[in-house]
């Protein structure tokens, strides 16, 4: 998140002392490149045109974009002034070492050669090719009109300028005359494949220059040369030395300084003696000697503070004052301002304008090792900029006028005789183009400039290329590039350093995910972005951090990976300050080396932020390929409608606040699947803050694929072979017995936030059958994973070890049942319970509240800041996750019956505990006896009525029957009563019912349930009692029974 002070930074500009140009300039005789670096203007007043960028062309000179596609800025950072002035240059001067400084440079094996074609009029042209090497093991050639003119270009063979020998980082200049016939220079620096001693045969190149070599040649003669404006040019102004001179006092003369470690005898109060010469030997520079260096000033008293100026070392190492953050704090050492990624470029100054902020200190600081500062000035009015454009009037004929385009809007119409404009970019972004307009009306080529207004959000949609130059996707969408150097091209790095590497093409990513991302892979440009990385080293310590300033809003945050090398690296994705995604590593892309995921997000601060967090166990070196961020339609949580289209609509999203439970009106208002008195939110269950999970063995789906959760997160998902098993009078899931090993139900998605990270209030019950016998430790349940650091782990445990026994929380926060090995019994339910309220955790045992009178209840004081559980990890039963976040550690799996769990937000009460324990372990005890025909399991045995085996002898559980069909047959007749007669007085046989035979329902079979069936036939008297005419049991208590049912009754 960004804090408050970040809002001012749209207001606030930071500059060195020459500023950047971002623009190419058209190219016009002599033409002068800084291969592979910015444009630079000399200390003989002449402009070397840019020619930043991997694998792109910015000044349209090579045929294909990949032959001499790589550049490095700062390469030759280490090249002898002394050599740079022999060829007359001004080794003292910045800019002028730069030229010598960056190079291009082609990779030999990789088609094709490096090439450049410039369109140049017909005449005698002198090329010269300016270098510098820290070594002699790279050979290569160079060629001119398709004929090689140096066979062997090697550091020893540099020409070098008087009085210089060839040698490491001594700079050197080739120079041919060529004559140019068909109106393009075509120049060749190809490999060195083949010759003595190519160690390296990818060629390089600091500088190029093409003089005419024709005194008596006129450009202009040529109708096409000199019509068009040459070097439109652009940047954020810079104040000048008269707008210091009037800024007034320093207030730093006079202050407090310190810095964070002193080396060479160069202290901190160097840099505010008033003395300004960067000279080393005048004893008025300050040195540090360590990593993340910085240097403060303690001005005394509060200011309305609105420029810094910083004053580089001169005699040496200027490119050192670089990665540099500026500081304002005010009295209580709160942050006012701050503002990262400012480079002096080698300059005398660097200048960062802070609005006024008030502030008693200023820090500056750096990753680097070495802080050097000559002076350090701090002024209170602060510089209103501006956007500042020129350009050179076209070389042979006057211009009618000039039109100049704002993202291809017309902005100005302005008169042949100008040469430049002011504006302010109003946009975070935007793209200036020159149109020269000739007398006849035509326009002549455009050139164009793009400048950044950090006062403004990027627009959306934003897609980001890592590391590389302005990519166009098949529909034409750009993506901004990144840039290939540690600097923050785009000014969203809060730290430099961090995220400051690169790989241009690191390997090619599958075509397989270009397609079904929706990329051609015959697109250079897009195959080009999405096979190079930003990685940053060490995230697990120093996470790789992004601020993106974006409009408040909800978007949609797509992210691009690329995996070339190491299996193990992991990270996780966190944005504004939550995790979002479970482990990210090469298991889980989509494709053989790319990944795709994506997220939602929403932006209240005017920032997106971005964090990518390295994941201890492996590579902790997390990088990004891609970024794209488009807006997306939020949801809105009282209007009936599924506004973001995500399927759910209102309180069921999960933007909404959840949804609650009305308990009386018939509806599911909560959308759990729960109606009324049957959800959870109406019954008696006491539940801290809110449940999580709530998973119940009695519920229809325990066993199943999916265990439905009736809590507020998802489902879990089983693995391996659980199953429902009765024991001891209550119903489980069985873990892990039987000699089954790997078994677990997992939730569909990670633990939520409200259980992991700092301090994380949070209970965890459970009716539990433990199965082993005296385990050290075996897991009941757990979420975030193994390997540390200190309390960055949760596991429930069941285990007889004093020190861990009971929670594993990893290292010092974990606790045993008790401190002396103690632990719950085997083989019979419990009640088990574990909290953590912020500082103390506890585990209860069956209703023991009372630690000092239970034999297996602990609890153990930590404090705040003990329990950092880690994200992104799922919650599972009976396993711990390992330190990868994905294995399971089946060591330590639970054999265990799991009745009931539920996970609670917050931390329970033991009022809270008892009051669910005294309601559930009914539950797990033997009931009252069982009734046999209320349809109610009365005794809890799992079986109601006449299924349970208490019923077999009961009546109403025997066959059915028709009373008075004595004989069974069916029917009641005159067959009946004979057939009873004859049982009792002629041996007959017996009824096969023998409550069939008992007409008047008195109990027994005699002479009088005769005589009653014959008064029923003959004379109309009663008809026997129940169950008649319908088939039915016995409900009058009697020794009779009924051994086979009688016909019709079967």
């Amino acid at each position: 998140m960004r804090s408050l002070y970040a809002s001012l930074l749209a207001l606030l500009f930071c500059f060195s002392a020459t500023s950047e140009v971002m623009a190419q300039a058209a190219l016009d005789l002599p033409i002068r490149i800084n291969c592979g670096g910015r444009q630079i203007t000399d200390s003989n007043g002449n402009v070397w045109l840019a020619d930043e960028g991997v694998n792109v062309d910015p000044l349209d000179i090579r045929p294909n974009d990949i032959g001499g596609g790589q550049a490095i800025v700062n390469w030759s950072a280490g090249v002898v002034p002394a050599s740079v002035t022999a060829l007359g240059f001004d080794g003292n001067n910045g800019e002028d070492l730069q030229i010598f400084k960056d190079i291009r440079w082609d990779n030999a094996g990789e088609a094709p050669d490096w090439h450049m074609e410039f369109t140049v009029p017909n005449s005698l042209y002198t090329v010269n090719f300016y270098l510098v090497d820290a070594g002699d093991g790279r050979h290569y050639q160079f060629a001119l009109e398709g004929a090689v003119v140096a066979e062997d270009v090697h550091q020893l063979a540099f020409p070098v300028g008087d009085g210089q020998v060839p040698g490491v980082n001594i700079a050197g200049k080739y120079s041919f005359d060529v004559e140019v016939t068909d109106g393009v220079l075509n120049i060749g620096i190809l490999p060195g494949f083949g010759l003595p001693g190519a160690g390296d045969p990818n060629p390089i190149l600091q500088g190029l220059e093409i003089l005419i070599n024709d005194p008596n040649f006129d450009p202009c003669d040529d109708p096409e040369f000199g019509i068009c404006a040459a070097g439109f040019s652009g940047a954020m102004t810079a104040p000048d030395d008269d707008w210091w001179a009037a800024a007034g006092d320093n207030v730093a003369l006079g202050g407090t300084a310190t810095q964070s470690t002193e080396g060479w005898g160069g202290a901190a109060p160097r840099a505010i003696d008033g003395n300004t010469d960067g000279i080393w030997g005048s004893n008025s520079t300050t040195h540090t000697n360590g990593a993340n260096s910085w240097w403060e000033v303690d001005l005394g008293d509060v200011y309305d503070i609105g420029a810094v100026r910083m004053w580089n070392r001169m005699d040496c190492c200027r490119e050192r004052l670089a990665a540099i953050t500026v500081e304002v704090l005010g009295a209580d050492r709160s942050v006012a301002f701050s503002q990262g990624g400012l480079d002096a470029l080698s300059a005398q100054t660097l200048a960062c304008f802070t609005g006024g902020v008030e502030g008693q200190f200023v820090r500056i600081s750096t990753p680097g090792a070495y802080l050097s500062l000559a002076e350090v000035q701090v002024y209170e009015p602060t510089f209103e900029t501006t956007g500042g454009f020129s350009w050179n009037a076209p070389a042979c004929v006057d211009s009618a006028g000039y039109n100049v385009y704002r993202n291809d809007e017309l902005l100005l119409e302005l008169a042949g005789d100008a040469t430049g404009f002011e504006h302010m970019p109003d946009a975070r972004t935007a793209v200036y183009r020159l149109d020269t307009v000739q007398a006849d009306g035509s326009v002549c080529e455009s050139s164009t400039v793009t400048l950044n207004n950090d006062a403004y959000p990027f627009d959306t949609p934003l897609r980001i290329n890592f590391a590389g130059e302005d990519a166009v996707d098949g529909d034409g969408n750009v993506w901004m590039g990144d840039g290939n150097s540690p600097a923050d091209r785009l000014g969203i790095r809060p730290n430099d350093g961090n995220g400051g590497n690169h790989i241009n093409n690191w390997c090619w990513a599958d075509d397989a995910a270009l397609v079904a991302l929706g990329f051609d892979p015959a697109n250079a440009d897009m195959k080009s972005a999405l096979s190079s990385i930003r990685w940053d080293s060490d995230s697990l310590n120093s996470p790789f951090e992004l601020e993106i300033p974006m409009a408040d809003g909800a978007y949609s945050v797509g992210m691009y990976f690329l995996e070339c090398c190491c299996a193990n690296r992991a990270y996780t994705v966190e944005i504004e300050g939550e995790a979002v995604s479970g482990v990210i590593n090469q298991a889980a892309f989509q494709w053989s080396n790319v990944g795709y995921f994506n997220f939602d997000a929403v932006v209240a601060d005017g920032a997106l932020s971005i964090t990518l967090r390295g994941v201890a166990g492996g590579d902790v070196n997390a990088l990004i390929t891609a970024l794209e961020v488009t807006e997306r339609v939020p949801e809105i949580c009282d209007n009936g409608e599924d506004d973001d289209g995500d399927g759910d609509a209102d309180c069921a999203d999960s933007e909404c606040p959840d949804c609650v439970e009305i308990c009386d009106n018939g509806e599911d208002d909560d959308f759990d699947g729960d109606v009324d008195a049957d959800d959870l939110d109406c019954g008696p269950l006491e539940i801290a803050e809110s449940l999580l999970v709530s998973l119940d063995a009695k519920d229809e789906t325990a066993g199943s694929d999916l265990w439905r959760n009736r809590g507020t997160m998802g489902d879990f998902v089983k693995v391996g072979s659980p199953r429902v098993e009765t024991r001891d009078f209550g119903v489980g899931v069985s873990f892990n017995e039987g000699g089954r090993s790997g078994e677990t139900y997992e939730s569909d998605v990670p633990a939520p936030a409200g259980i992991v990270g700092a301090n994380p209030t949070r209970s965890i019950e459970m009716w539990v059958w433990p199965s082993s016998n005296s385990p050290n430790e075996e897991t009941l349940v757990a979420w975030g994973k193994r390997g540390g650091p200190d309390g960055s782990n949760m596991s429930f445990l069941y285990g007889t070890n004093p020190s861990h026994g009971a929670v594993g929380h990893w290292g010092g926060p974990d606790l045993g049942w008790n401190n002396g090995g103690g632990i719950p019994s085997r083989g019979e339910w419990h009640h088990l319970v574990y909290t953590y309220d912020g500082e103390t955790t506890r585990v209860y045992t069956d209703n023991c509240l009372v630690f000092a009178d239970c034999d297996v209840s602990n609890e153990e004081f930590l404090g705040v800041g003990r329990i950092n559980t880690h994200g992104g990890t799922k919650i599972r039963i009976a396993q711990q996750t390992e330190g990868d976040g994905v294995n399971m550690t089946i060591g330590l799996q639970g054999h265990i019956l799991v009745s009931k769990m539920r996970i609670h937000d917050g931390a329970l009460t033991p009022e809270q505990i008892s009051s669910n324990y005294e309601l559930e372990l009914p539950e797990f005890q033997a009931g009252p006896p069982e009734i046999c025909d209320d349809g109610i399991d009365n005794d809890r045995d799992g079986d109601a009525d006449c299924d349970d085996s208490d019923c077999d002898e009961a009546s109403a559980c025997g066959a059915q029957f028709v009373r008075g069909d004595a004989n069974g047959d069916g029917g009641i007749d005159i067959s009946d009563p004979t057939h009873t007669l004859r049982n009792l007085f002629a041996g007959g046989p017996g009824a096969p019912c023998s409550d069939s035979a008992d007409a008047n329902d008195d109990g027994g079979v005699t002479l009088t349930d005769a005589i009653y069936s014959l008064n029923y036939l003959f004379r109309g008297d009663a008809a026997p009692v129940a169950p008649f005419p319908a088939c039915g049991v016995d409900d009058t208590a009697d020794d009779l029974g009924c051994q086979t049912a009688t016909a019709g009754c079967e």
